[in-house]
């Protein structure tokens, strides 16, 4: 009884430390996100939405890339360019599933909630748990073990 109660436990702790790990990746790719979308609109006087495509994919590749050697362990039952897809996928699932949140919460909600920071931190948070679990499941083929 007690040794499935620390395997358990073991595996909490496994999963807590994948998902803040995921955590500081996603902060590592916000601050590629602005930091290369700065420099290029007010360095290089690039149209914001023209850089936002540049800046956003160079997050993108580098959020796959830490995901897969530092959050999920480095091998992959898949290829490099079908992971990566997978990912993409993902991550447009969690964008999509982020504006109609937010969305709703702007269009539907009564005030104060409607307020689109508090909108924004609602959609955030369900967006990440949507990545996550897809990135988990989805990309890196992670099981409740923790093993791929």
């Amino acid at each position: 009884m007690k040794e499935d109660k620390d395997a358990t436990s073991s595996l909490a702790r496994a999963e807590l430390t994948r998902f803040l790990r995921y955590c500081v990746v996603g902060a590592a790719g916000f601050i590629t996100d602005a930091t290369v979308l700065l420099a290029l609109v007010h360095g290089f006087a690039m149209n914001p939405l023209l850089a936002r495509v540049f800046s956003f994919s160079l997050a993108v590749m580098l959020t796959f890339a830490l995901n897969q050697h530092w959050t999920f362990g480095g091998g992959r039952k898949q290829g490099l360019i079908a992971s990566f897809a997978a990912y993409l996928g993902v991550q447009g699932l969690g964008l999509v599933c982020n504006a109609a949140i937010f969305a709703i919460g702007i269009l539907v909600l009564p005030a104060p909630l409607n307020a689109p920071l508090f909108s924004l931190a609602i959609a955030s948070a369900i967006a990440l748990a949507v990545n996550y679990g897809g990135a988990k499941h989805f990309v890196f083929n992670v099981d409740a073990r923790g093993e791929r």
